[in-house]
């Protein structure tokens, strides 16, 4: 299962509400205000993905 990128909602790829390319990467909006969220700030939510996921290898 997949997360929203902003409020870190469990959702299906298929049913994201939006998928956003930021930096050749995909990520998933829950919701019309997670979607105009990342798109105001993508470089702070690419960068807490990038962390988390430097956390978990």
């Amino acid at each position: 299962m997949n997360r929203c990128i902003v409020c870190h909602a469990q959702i299906d790829k298929q049913k994201a509400y939006f998928i956003l390319t930021y930096q050749d990467e995909e990520y998933l909006a829950c919701c019309p205000l997670c979607k105009s969220e990342f798109e105001e700030k993508p470089e702070k939510y690419a960068e807490k993905r990038n962390k988390k996921e430097e956390e978990n290898s």
